[in-house]
């Protein structure tokens, strides 16, 4: 075992490694996403690959493919092999310098158990996919990459059970937008982090999405549009300042608007909750959160039920339910919300047809209960947080007291100071559909 295999060794651990040394990576085309996507991989500890493509490097390749000034004129796979190896010169790598077709994809990559997707048409793309798309291998795709600005438009989606796709899906190469090399990268990096987590458990985020999500919910103000209370601002308006104001977290609520304003609104505030890097919450509708690509969604008792949901959504997204009894509250951790509302703790006037007022008591229970993180709501307002935060709420829902204020950073920075001077708080983080 070469130096740079038994570091990993030392670090992984003998389970971690040998389970990416056994696995098997198929590269169809070793241009920037290939080359680059290889070179995380073997850095990873992966061993063994099958690199195929049909070109040589040129040199408009050098902003941005794994290749160096010297090598120009050679053939991409076996030049990426040479590279590879001057990383780890155990590695086994089989190469061929072809143009891929249906009659030998499957031949080529038939001892691989993940093959990358790096091709530039989507001719080729189509043929990786309708070949692989219900099979067991497991097959990250990529598209819309180019030009730069905006990484985090970057995301990974999910077609199939074994199939990720990678990119903008939009940003295409043209004259005046090439394919350069961060955006290319952070492509490359993130094809490569679904092989690993893959390999390693099986699936991709299922260890890691807990913390994920706990990261997104860890705050301790939740903010939630309430239009009819903003003092004629719009939610635009209002969430901006919420986000400039240091809240990270949004839910969009408006029961009265149509499925387009809706529509409409949720772009527009998934953008600005992108950029200001906060999560975005939409309550109850599940097509619009699907359609904007928010964090996730949240529900009440009379929805439709968490597993359903899940089965729409995915285990990636954020699952929130409005809880209002200890044994709603047991029934929302057993069938796997990820965060749960705990009110209406006072009278609240900004839901229709809600429960009667459940009181602090019912936040007791819940700081001393609730495995997942959970969010004080109803009727909460500046008079009365502190009590809210002394009896364990560490992440509070202020709708009306938010919104309706005339201005909000100095409303947000009094409330967070509030919840910043009070003694006896646990340090469990939590969120929900928070009703006022």
């Amino acid at each position: 075992m070469n130096p740079f295999e038994q570091s990993l060794l030392e670090r992984m651990g003998e389970k971690t490694f040998q389970k990416i040394q056994a696995a098997r990576i198929g590269v169809a085309g070793a241009g920037g996403l290939g080359s680059n996507c290889a070179l995380f991989l073997a850095r990873s500890g992966f061993k063994h690959f099958v690199l195929v493509d049909f070109d040589v490097i040129d040199a408009s390749n050098l902003n941005r493919q794994f290749y160096f000034l010297h090598q120009l004129g050679l053939p991409k796979a076996d030049t990426l092999k040479t590279n590879l190896l001057a990383i780890n010169p155990d590695l086994d790598i089989r190469t061929h310098t072809l143009r891929l077709d249906p009659k030998n994809l499957k031949a080529i990559f038939e001892t691989c158990t993940v093959v990358v997707e790096a091709f530039d048409t989507v001719a080729e793309k189509k043929m990786l996919a309708e070949t692989y798309w219900h099979s067991d291998k497991l097959l990250v795709s990529a598209s819309g990459l180019a030009g730069w600005g905006d990484a985090d438009s970057i995301r990974i989606q999910r077609p199939a059970k074994n199939f990720f796709l990678v990119g903008d899906l939009t940003t295409g190469v043209a004259p005046n937008i090439p394919p350069m090399a961060p955006r290319v990268n952070v492509a490359a990096a993130k094809q490569a982090d679904i092989v690993l987590a893959w390999v390693l458990e099986g699936d991709y985020r299922k260890p890691h999405s807990l913390a994920a999500k706990a990261a997104l919910l860890a705050t301790d103000l939740y903010g939630i549009t309430a239009e009819k209370y903003s003092l004629g601002r719009s939610n635009e308006d209002v969430v901006a300042q919420m986000l400039q104001a240091g809240i990270k977290i949004i839910q969009y609520r408006e029961k009265e608007k149509s499925l387009k304003e809706k529509l409409a609104e949720c772009r527009t505030l998934r953008a600005l909750t992108r950029k200001f890097n906060a999560a975005f919450i939409i309550n109850d509708d599940i097509s619009i959160a699907q359609l904007v690509d928010a964090d996730g969604v949240h529900i009440g008792q009379d929805d439709l039920p968490i597993e359903s949901v899940r089965a729409i959504l995915g285990h990636e997204k954020i699952i929130g339910l409005s809880t209002h009894s200890p044994a709603q509250l047991q029934a929302a951790i057993k069938r796997g919300a990820d965060y749960i509302g705990v009110g209406p703790l006072y009278t609240t006037q900004t839901k229709v047809n809600v429960c009667a007022a459940v009181g602090l008591e019912y936040l007791d229970y819940a700081r001393k209960n609730a495995t997942i993180p959970f969010v004080a709501i109803g009727g909460i307002k500046e008079h009365n947080l502190a009590d809210v935060v002394r009896h364990g709420a560490t992440c509070v829902a202020l709708v009306t007291e938010i919104v309706g204020a005339e201005d909000i950073a100095e409303k947000v920075m009094r409330l967070k100071s509030i919840i910043r001077k009070q003694p006896h708080r646990t340090h469990r983080r939590g969120a929900e559909n928070a009703e006022d």
